[in-house]
């Protein structure tokens, strides 16, 4: 139950960061994913089970708020979560170079798979490569401090399995 609680407070307040950014800085909200930081913390920070429950409902509320096609989002977070969960299992992210390193292969893994899913669709992508990279650095950064923040006294080696 307080796994449940936990998650579903960490989904509102990706609703709520995004809600934010969208109406005070618009010109950044396609350089901030925080659906996919919501996502991989929970795959560095817990079982790989929970991270892809948390990456598919990271991604469905994500898809409810853009306007593309239901699922797209869902698919990309739960692949991810999936890939980044199973990366943490092997390596510590407990420190800030894997951390920033796992959040921005994330972050272009995600952009990678969203152009797939986009071009079998046929649909144009999203965001060029150059984008991903732009992507990638901002939601490094930004998870990093975000982590820090809400991570405070969390034992990220002491992952259940």
């Amino acid at each position: 139950m307080k796994t449940a609680l936990r998650a579903t407070a960490a989904l509102a307040a990706a609703v709520a960061a995004t809600v934010m950014l969208q109406a005070m800085a618009p010109w950044a909200q396609d350089d901030v994913d925080v659906f996919l930081l919501v996502a991989v913390f929970y795959a560095v920070s817990s079982g790989r089970m929970q991270a892809v429950i948390m990456g598919a409902l990271a991604g469905l509320t994500q898809d409810v708020l853009s306007s593309q096609f239901l699922g797209f989002h869902a698919f990309t977070k739960t692949a991810v979560a999936y890939l980044v969960g199973g990366l943490g299992s092997r390596l510590m992210l407990g420190q800030a170079l894997p951390q920033f390193l796992a959040l921005a292969l994330a972050t272009i893994l995600d952009g990678v798979l969203m152009a797939v899913l986009a071009s079998m669709a046929g649909l144009p992508p999203r965001m060029h490569p150059g984008g991903w990279l732009k992507m990638a650095l901002v939601n490094g950064l930004v998870g990093l401090l975000v982590y820090r923040l809400v991570g405070r006294g969390l034992p990220w080696s002491r992952r259940r399995p």
